[in-house]
């Protein structure tokens, strides 16, 4: 298919561009600074791929959007690709097999004030781990708005799959507690650190005390699973 964009100089500028192909945009070096762009594409390839060692590398206020086909991915970060920083994307995906976020054997890219849209259980929203399993940990995500379960969330991964669920996924509440409706699904064989947002609104309408919020999973049956004993503000 080949490549609708690739840099594989360093210190480039793209800004302000529109990029509707069936080819993939690729970045494989360092220190380019990727913003107020809007990348689409509707084939088997994929979005923007940074790979190859590619360090620091700075993407803001772009979009990146795959609309249809199978596999390829919005956003991948991966063969060792460390340290890049993105701030304020909307990167979405409702094709099939594929993710919105991959990030594969890379480590510490911090994401803030991104919108992860999979508009479908069927797609992965954020995905962390590759051959090498090891190598992607550290990886930050900052207030990440999920459209899908509307529910915004903050969270550190190392290897670890991470979507919303819409609340319609879910049939029911743990008897006799009112939900706030923030669904999560987190599949990793280590501890994930989750810090789930919510408004004083969103608690008033539903007529429920701070005080009293807890953190609930379900696998099969409900269980507690706030860690603290006596009342605290999550």
């Amino acid at each position: 298919q080949g490549y609708v964009l690739s840099i594989g100089g360093d210190l480039t500028n793209i800004s302000k561009n529109n990029f509707f192909h069936g080819g993939q945009a690729a970045i494989y070096s360092n220190n380019n600074t990727i913003t107020d762009n809007v990348f689409n594409w509707s084939s088997y390839s994929g979005g923007i791929k940074l790979y190859l060692d590619s360090y620091y590398n700075y993407l803001e206020n772009n979009s990146f959007g795959r609309f249809s086909g199978e596999g390829g991915h919005a956003l991948e970060v991966s063969g060792g690709s460390d340290n890049n920083r993105f701030f304020n994307n909307y990167i979405f995906s409702n094709s099939i097999n594929s993710k919105v976020v991959a990030i594969l054997d890379s480590k510490n890219n911090y994401f803030e004030n991104n919108t992860f849209d999979s508009n479908s259980s069927d797609v992965d929203e954020i995905y962390l781990g590759g051959v090498f399993m090891i190598w992607s940990w550290n990886n930050t995500f900052q207030t990440c708005w999920m459209p899908y379960g509307q529910v915004n969330v903050s969270f550190v991964l190392n290897n670890a799959t991470i979507n919303a669920i819409n609340s319609s996924e879910i049939s029911t509440a743990p008897l006799g507690k009112i939900g706030v409706d923030k669904f999560l699904n987190v599949t990793s064989n280590e501890a994930v650190e989750i810090n789930i947002s919510y408004s004083d609104s969103e608690l008033t309408e539903l007529g429920v005390e701070e005080s009293t919020l807890k953190l609930w999973m379900l696998n099969e049956t409900w269980t507690d699973e706030t860690f603290y004993s006596g009342s605290q503000n999550l």
